[in-house]
C-alpha cells in the first residue's frame, strides 16, 4: 500500500531541489527552453504562450489532432495488428 504522506513530500522534495538549483544556477524554465531550442520557447514571451507552444508541439508530435478528431484512429495507432 502507498502512503500519501510519503508521495506528498516527495514531490515536494523534487520540486525544492529544482527551485533551489535553478537559483543557483541562474537558469530557468524559460532559459532551458531557449538553450536547448525547445518548442520554440523564449523569455519575451509570456508563460501561457511558451506553454502553448508546448502543448502545440506535443500535439503535433504525438498526432493528436488525427486522433481527437476520429477517435476509432486511436485504436488504429495503438494495435496496427487489428486493422489487417
Amino acid at each position: 500500500m502507498v502512503s500519501y504522506d510519503v508521495v506528498i513530500v516527495t514531490f515536494a522534495m523534487i520540486i525544492g531541489f529544482s527551485v533551489i538549483m535553478m537559483k543557483f544556477t541562474g537558469y530557468w524554465p524559460c532559459k532551458i527552453g531557449e538553450v536547448l531550442n525547445i518548442a520554440n520557447i523564449s523569455c519575451e514571451k509570456t508563460p501561457y504562450d511558451n506553454l502553448l507552444a508546448i502543448v502545440n508541439n506535443v500535439k503535433v508530435s504525438l498526432h493528436f489532432d488525427y486522433t481527437v478528431q476520429f477517435p476509432q484512429n486511436t485504436l488504429l495507432l495503438l494495435s496496427p495488428k487489428l486493422s489487417e
